[in-house]
């Protein structure tokens, strides 16, 4: 979070899209990380700071502008959000800011104990528990022949 905040501060003079060019992978690559815990209310919040973050920065923009103005510059509704927060790229591709909590979470399931991945007794366990975490990957385990 507080390598966002900096962003953010250090590119006060930035476009929005420019800005959610910065923003996205570090909000992916975060939230990628942590899908595997529980943590849909810390995505909830975290979204949270970085809107209020992003919302002072759009302030701090336009202050002769009122609050009003600001979003409907700054904010669209996409997908049930409301405040989804968008610019255009210098080539004019329209951009939105990731939000965490669009990630889905995906549970970790564990290795059974008695697991003994050069059994070829334990092939298809392991096939099957692969083409779950990886559809399409094709993977057939080295040792199970």
């Amino acid at each position: 979070m507080e390598k966002v905040r900096e962003i953010i501060k250090s590119h006060k003079s930035s476009t929005a899209g420019g800005l959610i060019l910065l923003l996205n992978p570090i909000i992916r690559g975060w939230a990628n990380y942590h899908r595997h815990v529980v943590s849909g209310r810390v995505f909830a919040r975290v979204d949270h700071a970085i809107w209020q973050a992003i919302w002072a920065w759009a302030v701090r923009r336009h202050p002769k502008k009122s609050k009003k103005w600001v979003r409907s510059k700054y904010f669209t509704t996409e997908g049930g959000n409301n405040w989804a927060f968008f610019g255009e790229t210098y080539a004019g591709v329209r951009v939105l800011l990731f939000k965490a909590t669009s990630l889905g979470i995906i549970r970790h399931i564990k290795v059974r104990q008695d697991l003994n991945p050069y059994d070829p007794a334990w092939k298809d366990y392991l096939v099957k528990r692969v083409a779950k975490s990886t559809p399409g990957s094709g993977w057939v385990p080295q040792g199970a022949f």
